[in-house]
């Protein structure tokens, strides 16, 4: 059994992929909504709900995973922490399939949320918030801006908006990555000044908020990329499955 921890459109792509090389693969997702996405096989276990380090291991141990593919988000750092602990307490080979990082010209690079938020809250102009809802807590209005948060439309990003203090009005919920000229649209009818991303690559739609941003005239913010500390990357889906089926047929 591989166990790949999904959550990514990659992610998903390689789970069809191991599938169809007739490996039987326990995929799991933080949300119901990331497991819907998944297309069902009869070679797939699959499990959509959050699960804690000692429930990764219990999991693991149960199906006998041989296997652990990391395929989170790039700013998963928990569950990239929670993956690793199984890899090292259990002692199953983990590995990583990794997004390349992508170069913003002329941006606000910052290591953390906070220091972001405290960076705009002194700035006059708008800003559009373009970093999932997770972390949209530490950004707050001032008198010379309004924040508008770009989120998945699901009820659970919905709650944390209005966990955070962001009115309706403030929310924009919609999914996919967008072209430059619809990112350039929306800059204009919100009158946004600052624009904030994280460096998520190509997948998470940089290329583009960057364009749309340099387009436009606008300040882009970008939250750095946690550092990854090790040498089990792949960015390629075809060279992470050879070396998947090295280990399980080693």
């Amino acid at each position: 059994m591989i166990w790949v921890i999904a959550g990514t459109e990659k992610g998903r792509v390689l789970i069809e992929k191991l599938l169809a090389s007739d490996y039987n693969v326990l995929a799991t997702t933080a949300t119901t909504y990331g497991g819907s996405l998944i297309i069902p096989d009869k070679n797939l276990h699959m499990k959509d709900t959050p699960l804690d380090k000692s429930e990764m291991t219990k999991l693991a141990l149960e199906l006998k995973v041989r296997l652990i593919i990391d395929a989170s988000h790039p700013y998963s750092e928990e569950v990239k922490k929670n993956a690793l602990h199984v890899s090292e307490t259990i002692g199953i080979p983990l590995l990583e399939l990794g997004r390349f990082p992508v170069n913003v010209p002329g941006s606000l690079e910052f290591n953390s949320y906070s220091d972001a938020a405290d960076y705009l809250s002194g700035r006059e102009g708008n800003v559009l918030l373009t970093i999932g809802s997770k972390n949209i807590r530490y950004f707050r209005e001032t008198e010379k801006q309004k924040i508008f948060a770009r989120v998945l439309p699901l009820d659970s990003s919905l709650a944390l908006c209005a966990q955070s203090g962001f009115l309706p009005e403030r929310i924009i919920a919609m999914k996919h990555t967008f072209s430059v000229d619809f990112e350039k649209a929306l800059i204009r009818e919100f009158d946004i000044k600052y624009l904030v991303t994280k460096e998520s690559g190509a997948e998470g739609g940089v290329v583009e908020k960057a364009e749309a941003a340099s387009q436009s005239g606008v300040v882009i913010i970008v939250i750095r990329r946690p550092v990854r500390e090790t040498e089990n990357i792949f960015y390629n889906i075809d060279e992470l499955i050879l070396r998947a089926g090295e280990i399980i047929h080693g």
